[in-house]
This record gives C-alpha cells, sequence and structure tokens, in this order.
C-alpha cells in the first residue's frame, strides 16, 4: 500500500527581475515526497538547488504553483493563495518531520 504524500510541489515557479529582464530560476517543478522516504536534491551550482529549498520551506513565495503540507496549502502563488489567507505572514507555521 502507497503511503500518504506528506509534501507536495505543483507546477512551482519561481521568477525575478534582473537588469536583462525577468530571469527564470524554476519552471514547473513538480515533487512528491512521501512519508519515511528519503530525498537528495543535487545538481551544479545555480541550478535552483536553494532556491527549490527555500519554497519548500516557506521562506519564499513562488511566482506559480504551490507546496502542500499533509495535504494543506503552506505557500502559494499569489493568484492561487485563498484570500482568506493574506499575507504569507499569516500562514501557520508548521514542521515538517520525514
Amino acid at each position: 500500500m502507497a503511503s500518504t504524500p506528506v509534501l507536495v510541489a505543483r507546477q512551482l515557479s519561481k521568477t525575478v527581475s534582473a537588469p536583462e529582464g525577468e530571469l527564470t530560476l524554476l519552471e514547473h517543478i513538480d515533487l512528491t515526497v512521501q512519508g519515511g522516504d528519503t530525498l537528495a536534491i543535487t545538481g551544479p551550482s545555480g541550478s535552483g538547488k536553494s532556491t527549490l529549498l527555500g519554497l519548500l520551506a516557506g521562506l519564499d513565495v513562488p511566482t506559480g504553483g504551490d507546496v502542500r503540507l499533509a495535504g494543506e496549502v503552506v505557500v502559494a502563488a499569489e493568484a492561487l493563495r485563498p484570500a482568506a489567507l493574506g499575507a504569507l505572514e499569516a500562514l501557520p507555521v508548521q514542521r515538517l518531520v520525514l
């Protein structure tokens, strides 16, 4: 029997403004972590590992997509965020144990 997803990222994207225009750091990332999974995020320097971890931890706001912890949205792009949640600071702090 498959375990329940603990952490799910759907269509996660992050772009920032740069002097030369919009810079895409991550584009349409999907990730599902099941309870008990061990995960390593690897890649060359500048590939977006720290950006991805910051988004998954709720330390940054994506420009697209959302992150769910135990089925609840913990961070989402402004366009996807429910109006009742308001600013990111209004989200409850949750502890993730994998």
